[in-house]
């Protein structure tokens, strides 16, 4: 195949999944931000989570973390030249692996089926297993600055 500027398709398909998946974690996010009072009434799911703590709480993180990852895809094209990549990308998907695994967790017992908290342990083993290997990436990138 003749080289062609640009990216590749798995930077393309990398820089799509991470600027989706951000999408869809911060609308999560701001959905139970700004209408925790009439979300928590939406699920049996959503109403536990609430009892627990505020889903202003439960927000935050998928918001924060929806974020990271967006500007994540972003620095995509700039991963071989900036660090910033990396970072992002780790800790985008280090601060959703959590929160998805509690609430794929909760929702066994208070979905409506099992395929929401299905998904949402899928969720959390993707970003656990990007997150690992953004950290092992960074890892060997500032060791390769001090050797």
């Amino acid at each position: 195949m003749k080289k062609k500027k640009g990216l590749d398709y798995f930077q393309k398909v990398s820089m799509l999944w991470s600027i989706c998946f951000g999408i869809a974690s911060v609308v999560r996010g701001s959905y139970w931000i700004f209408n925790a009072d009439i979300a928590q009434h939406d699920s049996k799911l959503y109403d536990t989570m609430h009892d627990v703590l505020p889903l202003t709480f439960w927000g935050l993180p998928f918001a924060l973390s929806g974020i990271l990852l967006i500007v994540s895809g972003f620095l995509t094209p700039y991963y071989q030249t900036s660090i910033n990549y990396f970072r992002f990308n780790l800790w985008g998907y280090a601060i959703a692996c959590p929160f998805y695994y509690i609430f794929s967790v909760a929702g066994f017992n208070n979905s409506l089926n099992i395929v929401t908290p299905v998904i949402n342990f899928n969720f959390a083993i993707i970003s656990g297993a990007i997150a690992y290997i953004a950290y092992r990436q960074l890892r060997e990138l500032k060791k390769q600055k001090y050797d």
